[in-house]
């Protein structure tokens, strides 16, 4: 009987040591990060900013599109990947998942040059795993 209260005294101290727990990691990125960063989207004003500003700001656009005879649209695409691992207890760890977000940016230039559209797009997709 000793021996019976002494191994579940053990699996009960085991089993309570065995705490889940999350740790995103980023695990890959693509495109344009700096469009995930509201500071530098602040700095693109409507009727104001110029496409020397914009192109100061992020660089070159993924595509460039004309959408009518007197305007012209900037479009920039980031999307950054995060595992999601799962600590089962100590050391001991388990495929979690991952999480992915998509963001596109993008800008309508009169034919001037200047902002007068500003929009952002954000997809979110999870994988496997808990949450």
């Amino acid at each position: 009987m000793r021996h019976l209260i002494v191994a579940a005294t053990i699996l009960l101290a085991t089993l309570s040591a065995c705490v889940q727990t999350y740790d995103a990691r980023e695990v890959a990125s693509s495109g344009n990060r700096q469009i995930f960063d509201d500071k530098v989207l602040s700095g693109i004003v409507e009727n104001k900013s110029t496409k020397n500003d914009v192109r100061a700001l992020l660089g070159s656009p993924t595509n460039i599109a004309f959408p009518s005879k007197d305007t012209e649209s900037w479009v920039y695409h980031a999307t950054i990947a995060y595992s999601r691992p799962l600590t089962v207890g100590p050391g001991v760890y388990a495929g979690g998942g991952g999480d992915t977000t998509m963001r596109t940016l993008t800008i309508l230039f009169d034919d001037g040059g200047t902002v007068r559209k500003v929009g952002v797009g954000e997809t979110k997709a999870s994988t496997g795993g808990a949450r």
